[in-house]
Formats: C-alpha cells, sequence, structure tokens
C-alpha cells in the first residue's frame, strides 16, 4: 500500500490503523476527520506527506518513526497536540504553522530528538515571531518568520 485517501464522511481514524504501514508514502485525510488518534502513523517509513485538513484539532502521538517525512504544515484548526510528536523523523525539515494562526503553540509535546536530525525551519505568525521565539526555548534558532519562509523557498 503506497498511497491512501481516506473517503469523505470519515469521522474518526482508529488508534495505530497505520502503524508500521513500511510502504505507505501519502496520506489525503477528508475534512470530516477532527483528531489524529494515537500511533495513527507511527512506523510509517515511506510516508513523504501527510494531507492535515482544517477541520483537524488535536493530534495525538500519532507521527513517529516517520523517517521520510520532510515537510508538514499543521492547519489553524489544531490547538492541541499530546504524546512525544515527531519523535524520530529523521528526515523532517520543517514544521510550517502558516502566518494566520493567532496563538503561540506550546513546545512541550514536540519531541526534541528532531533537532539534531535535520530540522532546518519552524515556520510561525510573523506577527507572533518575537512571543514564539519566547516560548520555545527548545527550539528558538529554528523559528522563522512565514514571510521570511516564503521569501527562501520562493529564492530557491
Amino acid at each position: 500500500m503506497k498511497s491512501i485517501d481516506i473517503p469523505d464522511g470519515v469521522t474518526s481514524i482508529g488508534t495505530s490503523i497505520f502503524q508500521q504501514c513500511y510502504s505507505l508514502n501519502s496520506v489525503s485525510i477528508p475534512d470530516t476527520v477532527t483528531s489524529l488518534s494515537s500511533s495513527l502513523f507511527h512506523s510509517c517509513y515511506a510516508l513523504k506527506s501527510i494531507d492535515i485538513p482544517d477541520t483537524v484539532t488535536s493530534i495525538a502521538n500519532s507521527i513517529q518513526n516517520c523517517y521520510s517525512l520532510q515537510e508538514i504544515k499543521i492547519p489553524n484548526s489544531v490547538t492541541r497536540f499530546s504524546g512525544a510528536i515527531f519523535s524520530n523523523c529523521n528526515a523532517l525539515r520543517v514544521i510550517n504553522f502558516g502566518n494566520t494562526r493567532s496563538n503561540v503553540f506550546s513546545q512541550n509535546n514536540i519531541s526534541t530528538n528532531i533537532k539534531g536530525e535535520g530540522l532546518r525551519y519552524i515556520v510561525v505568525p510573523d506577527a507572533l515571531y518575537d512571543s514564539w521565539k519566547a516560548a520555545w526555548t527548545n527550539f528558538t534558532e529554528f523559528i522563522i518568520k512565514y514571510t521570511d519562509y516564503q521569501n527562501l523557498t520562493n529564492n530557491a
């Protein structure tokens, strides 16, 4: 199984449902889903992309040991992480919180082991840049304003 498009109308995805789907490389989640459950994508080694819809409000420790995941966009709708998210996601380069979020997100559940593995940027709203830098003390060297990141990627 390489790719999954979860059908419209699905409201809940069971715990560990895709755990150890080693060859799974992309997942599209419909906008009827509101949370990503525990261990959902645990050890999906080939997973490169997850399309998280704006209806998801919480992400449990569902994204771990995803060795190929390089970038993830966290929609504004997500207000809570739980568990050690992104643990051993060695290829993760960018966590993008976008530019329209109105609150500073807690760093408490972001696994610090991604810092030495290749993390380059944590993209945060321009207006909240200083607040994120103050709140995310474990990751200050990675925090970048949204527009600065856009300029980097557009000029690359």
